[in-house]
């Protein structure tokens, strides 16, 4: 992904609340991102919670848990990974007391895979087009394990299409690669979005598996909507995945938003609107609207 192009599209957006939560009541105010000239307006402090105390700008979730999953890795002196551990080579505690049981252990080294093979099939790699099959195919001959791991394979251009659904005959995953044709635009992050979406966030047993996207792109992406309505906020104000409104910014930018992203200059009640073209990001400029929170 071209996160260069990504942050200069980032556009800073003034936004008062009118159906939020109590914790957001209090008015956003945004500060421009980096590519845009900076305010000399001083910035109200953010005050997501009502309270006083520092710590209640950070909204806690409480749950009582029986069972914690701990995931860790061991390596040697050398950094290398140590595969061949077993539970009585741990000594686990919680609160520096032993834990009530360990109901399970697990060495999860050696899973199954199960992986999402995209391929650029745009109009932009004519030339190396060749070369990505070429490279496609010798990935999953390289990888994939009969009887043991799966892949499917996804061409996209301006549209994606799945060749060849989850498998784990390479000669079929090969076919499908080759039968893929060149033109037309761009759409990376539908693809990304649909693989993800569609295949690879699905359960489809009770065995952990390993699931990976593997994108073979130039990674310009020029057609995608799954871009359209992305904003990004600051985390104690506005939790990653809140579906959001805004309203009063002008029919062609009033909608629904999700959060997706944070940002170092992205704090207290201020959000930046992504747009993928960066000179309609500085016609934007900064804006005042209005925001609710759907859901």
């Amino acid at each position: 992904m071209n996160y260069t192009k990504w942050l200069l599209c980032m556009v800073a957006l003034v936004v008062a609340t009118t159906a939020m939560p109590a914790w957001a009541q209090t008015p956003f105010v945004a500060s421009p991102t980096s590519g845009l000239a900076p305010s000399n307006k001083a910035l109200p402090e953010a005050s997501p919670s009502t309270g006083t105390d520092p710590s209640d700008t950070i909204l806690t979730i409480k749950k009582r848990v029986d069972e914690v999953n701990v995931l860790f890795i061991a390596t040697d002196h050398h950094g290398k990974f140590v595969r061949n551990l077993n539970q009585g080579d741990f000594t686990i505690l919680d609160d520096h007391q032993p834990p009530q049981s360990i109901v399970n252990f697990r060495r999860e080294t050696d899973l199954p895979l199960e992986l999402g093979l995209l391929v650029d099939t745009s109009g932009s790699v004519h030339s190396r087009f060749d070369f990505e099959q070429e490279a496609a195919v010798s990935f999953l001959q390289h990888t994939l394990r009969a009887n043991f791991d799966k892949a499917f394979v996804m061409g996209f251009s301006s549209h994606s299409q799945v060749t060849q659904d989850f498998t784990d005959s390479v000669r079929l995953l090969e076919t499908a690669v080759r039968s893929l044709h060149n033109g037309g635009g761009t759409a990376l992050y539908d693809a990304i979005y649909r693989a993800c979406r569609e295949k690879l966030s699905k359960d489809r047993g009770d065995h952990p598996v390993r699931r990976a996207i593997i994108v073979i792109s130039d990674g310009e992406d020029n057609q995608s909507e799954v871009t359209k309505g992305i904003v990004a906020a600051d985390p104690n104000v506005l939790p990653l995945g809140t579906v959001i409104r805004l309203a009063s910014l002008g029919h062609r930018y009033n909608g629904t938003y999700r959060v997706m992203d944070t940002g170092s200059r992205v704090r207290g009640r201020r959000l930046d609107l992504y747009l993928p073209d960066c000179a309609e990001a500085v016609r934007f400029g900064r804006r005042s609207g209005r925001v609710s929170i759907a859901r």
